[in-house]
């Protein structure tokens, strides 16, 4: 499994927060059902995708919180 190289890690920690707000705002504008559903955005220089955990209220949600996956299903911490 890859290591982030930092430039790599702080941009994922942007994506996560971006996802993170847009789950928030999804569910308190009335989009998506409570903890129904999953948002995730990729980067597109690493490829790798920031997913929203399953079964999560969206309003305790925190980038920390956030899923981090390869095209291959690979985690990544």
């Amino acid at each position: 499994m890859e290591s982030f190289y930092l430039g790599d890690k702080n941009m994922l920690e942007s994506l996560k927060k971006d996802v993170c707000v847009i789950a928030k705002r999804a569910q308190a504008t009335g989009l998506c059902k409570h903890k129904s559903g999953n948002f995730s955005a990729r980067d597109k220089e690493t490829g790798y995708i920031v997913i929203t955990p399953t079964s999560v209220d969206r309003e305790l949600l925190t980038p920390r919180d956030m899923v981090v996956m390869d095209m291959q299903q690979h985690l990544h911490y």
